[in-house]
């Protein structure tokens, strides 16, 4: 009986392509089809087909690779998919199968191998376009999908060509924090709050990010800075979501809109996320851990930042940068930005929110004068974690407006 349509997709070379393929012959009687997606860089002519399964080959120009299996999978006739993904290959064809009770079978690694087709009709895989990396997909589709419902066998998949890079280290590391218990940390409470200004690219990569937690923050604000591009359309995609709230003003810069805001601002603590930016899946179940034993007189609680170069449709990873303890005295002469920023919600309203000086309108450097503001009253702390992820591109607005650093500093002083 053929009841099983299998999926390929991320490799990057002929030959671990077909390794992948070959490794689906002892699967023969039971495949339909085999459908690889692919961005146009494997020569297909190279490939060793299989004589008895149809391969069909999908290029994705738009990069969608999450949609694109979405719209296969509803018109697929059989009860299980399989996936085959970044050089795996299957190892043992004979343990392909489902108990009754149960909807995914996954790997030593926690993505799925064969899932119900039932189940992802239901339960559709996320858009591409939400996630910092492809490579994300089925990390992410998995991890909301209720443990009861899989079953795990090990051996099942191996890798022909394990990446060695940094890059590829700094991704599975990323990945793997999906797949961790679903806990909640009772105690101080935690909202995010985001300004955009014509991040139509990134915005929801972001605001995804936010939702797509271990431990979920109370609140997400996200207010639009006076775009003129399609980003607020994006984020008004978001608007029946509980946990968000929409904000709109003219353009002022991010100051303004987090003064604006800060009044609907309920939590005990605050972080700011930027719309080009995004958090780690144990950003908030992280950062409240440390919440709780931070002391009264910390206004801003902050710690490392991963570092990413986009580049064309993807991200590169660059560098982790280690933040390190600041006092008023040696503070002008951090390697900012300081991040990530977690605020105490009633120091920042104390001192009226971000001041808006008379520097570029106030739109510039607003982190620095906002925590120089915050030091005459309070401390910052500084933790050991990494669970913020910047995004260095030629959109942002220290790219595209030079601004001397020493002609701020002097006009601060």
């Amino acid at each position: 009986m053929k009841d099983i349509t299998a999926f390929l997709f991320l490799y990057d070379h002929t030959m671990t392509m077909n390794q992948a393929i070959q490794s689906l012959h002892h699967l023969q009687s039971r495949l339909e089809r085999i459908y690889i997606l692919h961005s146009g860089k494997i020569p297909f002519e190279k490939l060793k087909e299989p004589s008895v399964v149809p391969i069909c080959f999908i290029h994705v120009k738009d990069d969608d690779i999450g949609k694109r299996i979405n719209l296969i999978i509803a018109d697929v006739s059989t009860p299980f998919i399989l996936f085959l993904h970044q050089n795996q290959y299957l190892a043992k064809a004979e343990n392909v199968n489902l108990p009754k009770s149960k909807d995914v079978l996954i790997t030593d690694e926690y993505t799925p191998v064969l899932a119900r087709t039932s189940l992802l009709r239901k339960q559709s895989l996320p858009s591409s376009k939400l996630l910092p990396f492809p490579e994300a997909l089925l990390h992410a589709w998995i991890c909301n999908v209720s443990p009861l419902l899989t079953c795990r066998r090990s051996g099942l998949i191996q890798i022909s060509k394990r990446n060695k890079s940094k890059q590829w280290k700094e991704k599975q590391q990323f990945l793997q924090k999906y797949h961790q218990l679903k806990s909640k940390i009772e105690g101080p409470g935690l909202s995010i709050i985001m300004a955009n200004y014509n991040m139509e690219k990134y915005v929801e990569i972001a605001i995804a990010s936010s939702l797509t937690q271990i431990q979920l923050p109370e609140k997400i604000h996200v207010i639009d800075d006076g775009s003129s591009d399609s980003s607020l359309e994006k984020i008004e995609k978001w608007k029946h979501c509980p946990r968000i709230q929409m904000y709109q003003q003219k353009n002022g810069g991010k100051a303004r809109a987090i003064n604006a805001v800060l009044p609907h601002v309920t939590t005990e603590f605050v972080m700011e996320l930027d719309a080009d930016d995004w958090l780690d899946p144990d950003a908030i179940h992280v950062i409240k851990k440390h919440l709780l034993r931070l002391p009264d007189d910390v206004s801003v609680l902050y710690g490392n930042l991963r570092q990413w170069k986009q580049k064309d449709r993807e991200v590169q990873y660059q560098r982790t940068v280690k933040g390190r303890p600041i006092s008023a005295k040696n503070f002008l002469s951090y390697p900012f930005p300081l991040g990530p920023r977690i605020y105490r919600t009633s120091y920042l309203k104390q001192i009226g929110g971000f001041p808006v000086i008379n520097f570029y309108d106030g739109r510039m450097y607003e982190d620095v004068t906002v925590l120089k503001k915050l030091m005459q009253i309070s401390r910052l702390h500084y933790e050991d974690f990494t669970v913020y992820n910047v995004r260095k591109h030629m959109e942002s607005i220290t790219k595209s407006v030079k601004v001397d650093w020493k002609e701020y500093v002097q006009h601060i002083n």
